[in-house]
């Protein structure tokens, strides 16, 4: 579903920049809701990420700089696959 696709990038991207200032209890949330986004549409292993990176956070404070990398690109990644999906007339 591309609504399920856009608002997963939004939350791990919303996250990743509550991580950069510090909120860790709303990034945490937020990654975990896109962990839930990406399980629903099938993308197992990104949901994976998400939920190590808010377990990452709550016990450290950071993220790591891989998987904050790989939810980056691909998440967003996600996204551009939308790009290549022919325009339906009627």
């Amino acid at each position: 579903n591309i609504i399920e696709k856009v608002t997963a990038h939004k939350l791990q991207t919303r996250a990743l920049d509550e991580a950069a200032m510090g909120n860790v209890v709303a990034a945490t949330q937020k990654l975990r809701a896109a962990a839930t986004r990406l399980l629903d549409m099938g993308e197992t292993e990104l949901a994976q990420t998400a939920l190590r990176e808010a377990e990452r956070l709550e016990r450290g404070g950071q993220m790591s700089a891989a998987g904050t990398k790989k939810l980056r690109y691909e998440t967003r990644k996600l996204t551009q696959k939308l790009d290549d999906v022919p325009e339906v007339n009627g």
